[in-house]
């Protein structure tokens, strides 16, 4: 069985919203020494937590290539009061036996994130997940020029963006998509600032 870890930065000990939500990597159960089963785990599933995770229990389960993500948020001008780290468990892998796709889906178009290293693609698709081919178009854009242009530390803030700025109101084609994000976005980052300090 393996389980999907995800460490939760909490800046108030009793806050109920996190701060910042990072993955860490796959593992399997032996892995989770010191975890509690999660009573609000999913039906169907046995889940863990680690509710005050220590910087060494990050350093121990974060995988290759998580670690920059981690680094990032302790390189931060913020202060954590608790971190949690969550094991959710998953029962079905891919016909080829890799992990399924973390994504967001706008319109028809599902974007895939793989890892958080830097330079980590983010894969768009002229396809909703469960319909890729291999001859589906695509086109990708690193995940660090994704987060500059939003102005995020982590790749759950980029895909809440990506949700936020262009899954809702008019749909976005593939090609609208393709065009809009091939462009140069550093020079549209302004803009977006811009916008995001209005709300």
């Amino acid at each position: 069985m393996l389980y999907d870890l995800l460490a939760f930065f909490y800046e108030k000990a009793d806050d109920k919203k996190c701060r910042y939500c990072v993955p860490l990597g796959f593992v399997g159960y032996s892995a989770l020494e010191g975890f509690n089963e999660d009573p609000d785990s999913t039906d169907g599933y046995t889940d863990y937590i680690l509710r005050n995770a220590q910087y060494d229990d990050l350093v121990r389960l974060v995988q290759w290539p998580y670690e920059s993500e981690l680094n990032d948020v302790y390189s931060s001008d913020k202060l954590f009061e608790r971190i949690e780290i969550r094991a959710s468990e998953l029962d079905v892998l891919d016909d080829d036996g890799t992990i399924g796709a973390r994504g967001v889906t706008i319109s028809e178009v599902f974007v895939q994130f793989e890892e958080t290293a830097p330079s980590s693609p983010v894969v768009f698709y002229n396809a909703v997940f469960e319909n890729i081919k291999k001859n589906t178009k695509r086109f990708q854009v690193p995940l660090k020029k994704l987060k500059n242009y939003f102005g995020v530390l982590t790749m759950f803030e980029v895909m809440e963006r990506l949700d936020k700025y262009f899954g809702k109101g008019l749909p976005w084609t593939f090609e609208q998509l393709k065009k809009y994000f091939k462009d140069d976005l550093d020079a549209k980052r302004i803009a977006v600032k811009k916008e995001i300090a209005k709300r």
